[in-house]
């Protein structure tokens, strides 16, 4: 099983943040054909996926990744780091 944590730093609030953590989930589809469960559970989004599951923590200007891979998540580990960076690198161009 691989482990995959990552921060990533924002220039925006953890309340500005819930929506754009939603789509990422729900609307790249690399992630949305593999999610089985999301739940927020304050400023926690919780996952549950066919390949592991995690969580991200949102934070004012920062948010916090962490991701348990089973055996096939753990060979898709570089896809789903070079998704999360570009989609990260996305939003802070937006501001």
């Amino acid at each position: 099983m691989a482990k995959f944590k990552k921060q990533f730093k924002t220039k925006y609030k953890k309340d500005e943040m819930r929506g754009f953590i939603n789509k990422i989930m729900q609307e790249i589809p690399a992630l949305k054909t593999v999610i089985e469960k999301i739940e927020w559970q304050g400023d926690s989004l919780i996952f549950i996926s066919k390949i592991g599951d995690g969580f991200f923590v949102l934070e004012d200007y920062n948010v916090l990744v962490e991701i348990n891979l089973n055996f096939f998540g753990s060979m898709a580990i570089k896809q789903i780091e070079s998704t999360l960076d570009s989609e990260f690198m996305k939003l802070n161009d937006k501001k």
